[in-house]
């Protein structure tokens, strides 16, 4: 899980033992106690049933069985344990996909050099460029302060990595995070809540550090996502999230992080 310390020096991961095969290993919650880390905002969403996500993994196990048949005298559990892995192969896959575009457009933020191309799913290699010109494009519209920096709240007791910040045209800040997608041609990218839950808990973090969810004025505030097809190259599309939005969002995530510690027995809160 990813945790961070209360300056926002991050600690996904800790030192082994001396004899240990692996001289890191991933952190755990009992690291988060000992130490008294904040776990990340998608470690308190993980409490969340995605169905989305359950719907999107169960289609492609099913579409997965029928372009691969068993292998050899391979039973029925084998064959289904190889589809599982292969699956959760590919979402490793696409996982190591959205931090090559992010780091594209971080890259281009700071004014440093681009590649050339970006590999996608298997041996498919697109032009930089078609990815990332349709997010220039979109991103015209605001005023761009800062990228991928860590916002801590110590008094709620969680942190997280925040895409960018940026003003929109009313010189209203606001954050901004990019999702890779897999897409269909001609079929809409939906967001999710915890899409919106992530936003509203980096805002109140960033702008209200330490307030509860009934306590912070939303009002005239907003945060987007924008979403990035990795199937469709080229095709982006842009979500605002209002302030209605963000302040119902962040009452569902303070829930969230209330059943999260319950379950984990956890409390860093200052």
């Amino acid at each position: 899980m990813h945790l961070y310390d209360s300056k926002g020096n991050p600690h996904h991961k800790v030192k082994t033992k001396a004899k240990a095969k692996s001289a890191t290993r991933l952190s755990r919650v009992s690291d988060a106690k000992k130490h008294g880390w904040f776990p990340s905002v998608t470690s308190y969403l993980d409490v969340m049933d995605k169905e989305w996500l359950r719907r999107y993994t169960a289609i492609e196990c099913v579409e997965l069985a029928l372009s691969q048949p068993t292998i050899r005298d391979e039973d029925v559990s084998e064959y289904a344990a190889r589809l599982v892995d292969k699956t959760m192969q590919e979402s490793g896959e696409a996982a190591e996909i959205g931090t090559r575009v992010h780091d594209i457009i971080e890259n281009w933020a700071l004014g440093r050099p681009l590649p050339d191309s970006i590999q996608l799913y298997g041996d498919d290699v697109v032009d930089a460029s078609t990815l990332l010109d349709p997010v220039i494009s979109m991103l015209k519209g605001f005023d761009i302060r800062r990228t991928e920096f860590v916002t801590v709240n110590s008094g709620l007791g969680y942190a997280g990595t925040v895409d960018m910040e940026a003003f929109n045209s009313n010189d209203v800040s606001g954050l901004i995070d990019f999702k890779t997608k897999k897409t269909k041609p001609g079929v809409k990218i939906k967001p999710s809540d915890a899409h919106v839950m992530q936003l509203a808990a980096y805002h109140a973090s960033e702008y209200a550090p330490g307030l509860g969810p009934r306590e912070i004025n939303w009002e005239g505030q907003w945060a987007a996502n924008i979403y990035i097809s990795t199937t469709e190259p080229g095709r982006v599309e842009l979500k605002i999230w209002n302030s209605i939005e963000l302040a119902l969002a962040f009452d569902g995530f303070s829930s969230c992080c209330g059943l999260w510690r319950y379950l984990k027995g956890y409390d860093a809160r200052s």
